[in-house]
């Protein structure tokens, strides 16, 4: 019977590991794709501001910018503590 329960224990315990390591790749990828569209976000908002710096020098204009997603994405991602 102490058998059949330390087999019993053993399986769980590779299920638990197995269980463990999935859920560590599924956070890592979820990870990896989110700093991805964050990157993306930035180039973004880099070019987008470029442009709109060299809109508002030809036509003398000042603007305040609004704040952009990729702002409010990289808020969000500093906030969350990573």
């Amino acid at each position: 019977m102490n058998e059949v329960k330390r087999q019993a224990v053993l399986e769980l315990q590779k299920a638990v590991a197995a269980a463990e390591a999935k859920a560590t790749e599924l956070v890592n990828s979820e990870r990896t794709k989110m700093e991805r569209q964050l990157v993306e976000e930035r180039r973004r908002l880099a070019d987008e501001m470029s442009t709109g710096v060299n809109h508002q020098e030809e036509s003398g204009e000042v603007r305040p910018q609004k704040r952009s997603k990729s702002a409010e994405l990289n808020i969000k991602f500093r906030s969350s503590g990573r």
